[in-house]
């Protein structure tokens, strides 16, 4: 009884993600990227001086530019920390979100695009381990155990043990739904506070919110 009420429990979640619940979105490509536009107050030349400012206060595990024009634009690779976890018996767990970023700056206004963003998870205690994985893909899994959930206890020819095993392996899986959220509103939470800085004519006075530093 118990079992099934696991399974059940693991069923009705599953239908419950079905709201894209990582926010993330993958686009019928396969590709995960985010484009948007942001108006801007402050001179082009103040603006790049700002999306600089803004990259280098960001605390990062790395960052690298690729092409950049002056007061114009720059693409750049940024990984950067968006959850850390410690435990004093197993060691540390760490969760960073790599993005590639290009910005253009023209007519008043700031475009960017995210793109091939990918979730890094790290462990260091007893050992080390790192899996990068893109984050288009972490949705497709997320959303194959979705599926896999429902199958497994619709399956009448599998035993308990056998359906236990399988839906605490897609479990396993669906933890990444509340990772990835994670990483968007870190990642967002970001971008609102660049939008601050280049909105306001004097970027000194930009009240901005606080992100979660590690």
């Amino acid at each position: 009884m118990k079992r099934y009420f696991i399974g059940l429990f693991l069923m009705v979640y599953a239908i419950g993600l079905n709201a894209q619940d990582y926010k993330f979105k993958a686009g019928k490509d396969g590709n995960c990227e985010i484009i948007d536009t942001i108006s801007i107050n402050v001179s082009e030349s103040d603006c790049y001086r700002i999306i600089k400012e803004w990259l280098y206060t960001i605390s990062c595990v790395s960052l690298s530019f690729s092409n950049e024009v002056k007061d114009k634009s720059l693409s750049f690779n940024n990984i950067f920390y968006t959850e850390k976890r410690y435990n004093s018996f197993s060691g540390t767990y760490t969760n960073n979100l790599e993005i590639n970023c290009d910005m253009k700056i023209e007519n008043g206004k700031l475009i960017y695009h995210l793109y091939d963003m990918s979730l890094i998870k790290a462990y260091s205690g007893y050992g080390a381990d790192t899996h990068k994985l893109p984050v288009a893909e972490r949705i497709f899994k997320i959303d194959r155990a979705k599926n896999e959930i429902l199958r497994l206890n619709a399956d009448k020819s599998l035993s308990k043990a056998e359906r236990r095993d399988a839906l605490e392996e897609q479990e396993e899986i669906l933890k990444d739904v509340e990772v990835l959220a994670k990483c968007y509103d870190v990642l967002m939470a970001r971008i609102d506070n660049l939008k601050k800085m280049v909105q306001w004519v004097n970027s000194e006075e930009a009240e901005t919110e606080d992100v979660p530093e590690f």
